[in-house]
């Protein structure tokens, strides 16, 4: 389970301290590793890439924040290879190309059940939404990379997931805002637990 490092000025990001909680965490016989994802083009690659080897990796869950959904979770079904190549990372740079990988797949679609993990969560009191664009920054480019290289199930769709949750609200980066979100965090595990 990945999360980002604070960018665009911000001393924090509410991915990150949502999933850094579930280090360590048991999950039925599985056990949940957390990874802290640069902001910075091609890095995010490399670090996905050595992270996601592991053989024992059945279902690997990609979480950011969603700056233009302030009050929704979205459950990204579809991972885009395109780059935003306007958009500037951390130091600065463009994407170094329009497209992830050149000659690779245009789309992968995630094998976990984002309908029913989108009602959980609007059961569980949240709301969320289903979205097949997570945009065309870095989220794109670690949720494209990730579901090439993800266990793939016997559909051939891939067993990755990226899920936007919403940035913390204007003055509270820690509190109720943080709490509901690691309570969000903990459904998704949960839910595609179920689906290994």
């Amino acid at each position: 389970m990945t999360g980002f490092e604070p960018f665009d000025g911000r001393t924090r990001n509410v991915s990150w301290d949502a999933v850094r909680a579930m280090d360590g965490v048991r999950v039925g016989d599985a056990r949940v590793r957390v990874l802290r994802l640069p902001v910075v083009w091609e890095a995010t690659r490399e670090r996905i890439e050595r992270a996601v080897r592991d053989p024992d990796d059945s279902v690997v869950l990609l979480v950011g924040f969603g700056e233009g959904r302030p009050d929704r979770i979205a459950i990204e079904r579809t991972a885009h290879n395109r780059a935003d190549t306007a958009s500037r990372d951390v130091r600065g740079r463009r994407a170094p190309r329009a497209r992830f990988v050149a000659g690779g797949a245009e789309r992968f679609e995630s094998a976990l059940g984002v309908e029913r993990l989108r009602g959980i969560l609007a059961r569980s009191g949240f709301e969320a939404e289903v979205s097949d664009d997570a945009g065309s920054f870095l989220c794109e480019e670690a949720y494209y990379h990730l579901a090439d290289l993800a266990p793939t199930a016997p559909d051939g769709r891939r067993r990755a997931l990226f899920v936007h949750l919403p940035p913390y609200p204007e003055g509270d980066t820690g509190g109720a805002h943080l709490a509901r979100m690691r309570r969000a965090v903990r459904l998704v595990v949960d839910a595609a637990s179920l689906e290994r």
